[in-house]
């Protein structure tokens, strides 16, 4: 979503940043807090704003749904602009923004005024939000950036955690008389602070090559937004009419037209990076991240809703039960801090692990225990959640966009911070329908659970049968209508009835309704605990290391692979070794992977083709094919490569391949790839394998770059006469994409290959084609 200046390269990058880049960084930091924190502290305070502004419960939603709403709408677009305008810029009007809207929502007359600043207030803050991670990759030089990344994630985790805690607190004590215009009035000093702070602090900066705004992407991302939040926010209060599920079934074609008009737009005037999409990594971290900051908030709520309504604490009281998951969070997301350059992906795995132990041992204990959960008892649950969530939080952004390249860092981090907002937003809305819908349907069963201790005091009290029958079905009738009813809070007019007001009837009312409340939130939270343990599943996919050691990588291996056809000319000149017929042979445990294979000496030893001016372009680089025999999870495997030299024309490349095949010659047939290609073929058993082909040459050209994978194998066509960075992964199915860019550069083809293999085997084989009479005359005028 933004991108940011190249980074430098190591040589540059190594001074340690300033005191005033510390400082500067600590500042938006604070704007990340200030959006977070506004989530939770209204959420909490939102009854205490119906009662004062006489709103009804459609409203109070609305108090929440607005500024989600309006957030997710603006968010892509918010980050897009900060590439075009300058991120301190759009940052400076974003905090201003969303400082003035919440002086606003403080003085607000009516629901309606509130409602309507509150979108204000959200479309603000999606211009604030996505600036942070951008100018972060700004401030910190590639190999220093873990230490911010984890003080944004602690940060992020404080304001989730501390929002309920503060609305509780300001709800219940109504410090200086304000009530819940409070819980806006604090968000001026903090804007104050922020825009005074960047002013002094930070400098402009915005893409070196600033794309074009794209309106009709912007449209159709905010349309998608709205698509989705609406129903999710507002579904079960309005029934469920069919103009609602109408929008949901609409959501994936607008997504697919989203899709289509960014890879026509093109790298450079992409709303949306789709390139960072073909990266099985980052496209992994990304469902990461909606995953757990999903299960993360609203969990949070549904405990919230829990204590306070069924069990009837006050804000206060439930403040001071959550403190547990401060407390846990912070004892081990400390260590988080000190250990993520070295176990980052250890600690991920654990974090998911305990944080789903945790949240199983909760729903458990709400269970059986119901009404009789004290907070001795909630404090040590959530202790255990915190602790977990410490481990995860602060490090989860810095090994998602550890799997992208230091070029991509700034849109990468949008999209991540991205993730982070509207998956927030997404989870409380879906779990409210699941615990609201769960509470409706087992009504039926807590109702008739108690009818038996209602009939035993009427019949203690001498009340005739017929009477009984009537207040059982009374209550009845009052209870399955609250539960069912959109406010939770509402009294429905059943329950005004002389059988439902009994004084035989209310205990049990209570006793059922609390009853209905803790197995709903129960069955509610192995939501949450699903959720994790599907992060952990996906954590196998995230690099190792950080997202600052991959940008050093990253960095070197540019330095290194961006040599000149010259250089590459310099290589000695030596006999090349023929291929062996036997290509299918078995590969047999014991092979030193740093270099070795069953074809002949170390890789770091092979020679290079013979070079000079006499080389023509039909010659071939002839390598043996390179079989890496991989027993055990290695994670991640780098393919050696070998460079061999043509004359100008340079290849990193593992091996050579067998001839295209039939879907090449029917694809050429159609006019779909030329007549000169590269070919490039990994098969990867048992495992799954991430390739990148970067190819150059000299003539434009608008072409198609195919690639077809079936059952683990991929083979990938690159044509010449286009310059394209291709990423693509060995998996069922077609990808084709259409790119059009060149330079006056001497041809060339990289190869590298990523793979993540369980007791299995890779082999990369690549094969340069000769080039047609009418290609080479044309690179030779070039």
């Amino acid at each position: 979503m933004t991108t940011t200046s190249p980074s430098p390269t190591v040589a540059e990058a190594g001074p340690a940043p300033r005191r005033r880049d510390w400082l500067g960084f600590l500042v938006v930091t604070l704007a990340v807090f200030m959006d977070m924190l506004d989530v939770g502290i209204v959420t909490v305070s939102v009854p205490t704003m119906q009662r004062d502004l006489g709103a009804g419960y459609a409203a109070g939603q609305w108090f929440v749904a607005g500024y989600a709403l309006a957030f997710a709408v603006v968010l892509v677009t918010g980050g897009r602009l900060g590439d075009v305008y300058g991120r301190r810029r759009v940052f400076l009007v974003g905090v201003a923004g969303f400082t003035l809207a919440s002086l606003g929502c403080a003085l607000s007359p009516s629901a309606g005024v509130l409602i309507l600043f509150r979108l204000v207030q959200g479309g603000f803050g999606a211009l604030m939000a996505p600036q942070v991670l951008a100018l972060l990759q700004v401030l910190f030089p590639p190999e220093r950036r873990s230490g911010a990344f984890v003080v944004h994630g602690v940060t992020m985790n404080l304001a989730l955690i501390s929002g309920p805690i503060l609305g509780g607190l300001i709800t219940t004590e109504n410090p200086f008389g304000l009530s819940w215009r409070l819980v806006f009035l604090v968000n001026i000093p903090i804007g104050v602070l922020i825009t005074v702070g960047t002013l002094v602090l930070l400098g402009e900066s915005k893409a070196d090559r600033p794309p074009r705004l794209d309106v009709i992407g912007m449209t159709l991302v905010a349309a998608f937004s709205a698509l989705v939040m609406v129903p999710l926010q507002q579904g079960r209060d309005a029934g469920w009419p069919w103009w609602m599920i109408l929008m949901l079934l609409a959501a994936a074609p607008v997504l697919l037209l989203i899709a289509r008009h960014q890879r026509r737009r093109g790298p450079r005037a992409a709303l949306i990076p789709v390139a960072l999409f073909r990266r099985r990594p980052f496209v992994a971290g990304l469902a990461l991240l909606l995953l757990v900051y999903a299960a993360f908030g609203s969990a949070l709520m549904a405990i919230i809703w829990y204590l306070e309504i069924a069990l009837g604490w006050s804000p206060l009281r439930t403040a001071l039960g959550l403190l547990g998951w401060v407390v846990g969070n912070f004892v081990l997301g400390a260590a988080a801090v000190g250990k993520a350059p070295a176990l980052g992906r250890t600690l991920l795995v654990v974090g998911c692990i305990v944080v789903a132990a945790g949240m199983a041992l909760l729903s458990v204990t709400i269970g059986y225990a119901g009404a009789d959960l004290g907070p001795v008892r909630l404090f040590g649950l959530l202790v255990v959640v915190g602790a977990g969530l410490g481990l995860v939080t602060p490090i989860l952004i810095d090994l998602v966009l550890a799997g992208v390249p230091a070029r991509d860092a700034g849109a990468g981090g949008g999209l991540a911070n991205a993730a982070v907002d509207f998956a927030s937003a997404v989870g409380i809305g879906v779990v409210s329908l699941i615990l609201f819908g769960l509470l409706g349907a087992g009504a039926a069963g807590h109702a008739a659970a108690v009818e038996p201790q209602i009939r035993t005091v009427l019949a203690a009290q001498r009340v005739p049968a017929a009477e009984q029958a009537r207040i059982v079905a009374e209550f009845r009738t009052c209870f399955l209508d609250r539960t069912r009813g959109a406010d939770p809070n509402a009294v429905p007019p059943s329950c005004r009835t002389p059988g439902a007001t009994d004084a035989a009837v209310l205990p049990a009312l209570s006793r059922a309704y609390r009853d209905d409340f803790a197995a709903a939130t129960s069955n509610t939270l192995w939501y949450q605990v699903g959720s994790f343990l599907a992060a952990l599943l996906l954590t196998p996919l995230l690099p190792r290391g950080s997202a600052a050691e991959r940008a050093v990588e990253d960095d070197a291996e540019e330095r290194r692979d961006g040599h000149s056809g010259s250089d590459v000319a310099r290589l000695p000149a030596r006999a090349v070794e023929p291929e062996p017929a036997a290509n299918g042979r078995p590969w047999p445990p014991g092979e030193d992977l740093r270099g070795h294979d069953r074809t002949g000496p170390p890789v770091a030893d092979r020679p290079a083709a013979a070079t000079g001016a006499a080389t023509t372009a039909a010659a071939v680089a002839e390598w043996p094919t390179e079989v890496l025999p991989l027993y055990g999870y290695l994670d991640p495997l780098r393919v050696p490569a070998v460079t061999a030299a043509l004359g100008r024309q340079r290849y990193a490349v593992a091996a050579r391949t067998s001839r295209p095949g039939g879907r090449h010659r029917a694809d050429r047939r159609r006019g779909r790839v030329p007549r000169t290609t590269d070919q490039v073929t990994v098969n990867a058993h048992f495992g799954v394998c991430d390739v990148e082909i970067q190819k150059t040459a000299l003539r434009n050209s608008r072409t198609v770059i195919a690639a077809s994978a079936m059952f683990g194998r991929a083979v990938i066509y690159v044509p010449h006469g286009v310059r394209v960075r291709f990423s693509g992964a060995v998996a069922l199915g077609t990808r084709r994409s259409t790119i059009a860019d060149a330079e006056p550069v001497p041809d060339a083809l990289e190869v590298e290959v990523r793979c993540r293999v369980w007791f299995g085997a890779v082999r990369v084989r690549t094969r340069h084609q000769p080039e047609d009479e009418d290609t080479a005359a044309s690179r030779v005028a070039g």
